[in-house]
């Protein structure tokens, strides 16, 4: 079957140009959802970029990861490690040290 027959002026009819205006809107659509839809290029590089960052805080907790890990052998096995951590989170002393205790700075409003 041929769209155009060169003898009764086919063109006039409309029949091939709504043919090539459907092609043309469809491929216009076709276009629209590749960039645009669910899967389309907009979602594959904000995907992209959520992967990325993702590696990223995977990366991060995984150094976390190792400090903790060389803390927590390191007070299983060194007691000053211990002491430093008792000095610290709960203030403890030794008999026979002075404390002293600085005011804390004053925040600006």
């Amino acid at each position: 079957m041929r769209w155009v027959r060169e003898d009764d002026n086919s063109w006039s009819n409309g029949a091939p140009r709504a043919f090539l205006l459907f092609l043309m809107l469809f491929g216009v659509a076709m276009v629209a959802v590749s960039l645009f839809g669910d899967q389309g290029l907009f979602a594959y590089r904000s995907l992209a970029g959520q992967a990325r960052q993702l590696r990223e805080d995977v990366t991060a907790l995984d150094a976390r990861e190792q400090e903790l890990t060389g803390q927590i052998r390191a007070l299983r096995s060194d007691p000053a490690s211990i002491e430093r951590l008792a000095r610290r989170k709960l203030g403890l002393v030794k008999p026979g040290e002075t404390v002293i205790q600085l005011p804390a700075p004053e925040k600006p409003e």
